[in-house]
């Protein structure tokens, strides 16, 4: 934007803030939980599942949040520190990253 008034003239520049936080495991593993917890279709389709074992995955590509995306970097790929909290319709969760194909697979037996 540009000012021009009582003989002086300046630019006016507006910039947005920005919010950026590492996506630790743990910081990743918290936003999944929440996703999850929301995506009541898939719940509700689950729960109606017969199965003894029933997965959700989860596809990350590079439009995923940055959290996840740093969570999967190849040079710091690790576990959270705790068992991911899900609805009892979920008894399998694999969470994939498309672009290195890293991931996390979750299971009652052994976490």
């Amino acid at each position: 934007m540009f000012y021009q008034g009582d003989n002086l003239e300046f630019n006016i520049g507006i910039t947005y803030g920005i919010n950026w936080m590492y996506g630790r495991p743990d910081s990743a593993l918290e936003i999944l939980e929440g996703y999850i917890s929301r995506n009541e279709d898939n719940l509700e389709k689950l729960a109606e599942s017969c199965a003894g074992e029933r997965h959700l995955l989860l596809w990350l590509d590079e439009h995923s949040l940055r959290e996840f995306s740093d969570a999967f970097k190849v040079e710091d790929i690790a576990l959270p520190s705790r068992k991911p909290i899900h609805p009892s319709a979920v008894t399998h969760l694999w969470i994939v990253n498309d672009v290195n194909g890293l991931g996390w697979r979750f299971e009652p037996e052994s976490g």
